[in-house]
């Protein structure tokens, strides 16, 4: 038998559009990478940042990090993410 909405519950329970929104993140001096891949292999790419950081007398102010998605509905292999972290 089919199930027939009624139109407070579509409301309720139907499909929504995003809202997009838009702010400014004032972070300060950080280490950042377009991380390219699987979100499994993103402690090499944390590794090249440490290393990055190392390299150029940062450190890394807190073991807190920002992942910014720029991709999600595509393969693995192809997902793209902004790795980013604190440093002074």
């Amino acid at each position: 038998m089919k199930f027939e909405w009624r139109k407070h519950e579509k409301a309720l329970y139907g499909a929504r559009s995003i809202p997009a929104t838009f702010d400014t993140i004032h972070d300060g001096k950080c280490v950042e990478i377009l991380h390219i891949g699987s979100y499994d292999n993103e402690p090499y790419s944390f590794e090249q940042m440490n290393k990055f950081a190392a390299e150029n007398g940062l450190q890394r102010i807190s073991d807190c990090h920002r992942e910014i998605y720029l991709t999600n509905k595509t393969r693995a292999d192809k997902l793209r993410t902004i790795l980013r972290y604190k440093v002074n």
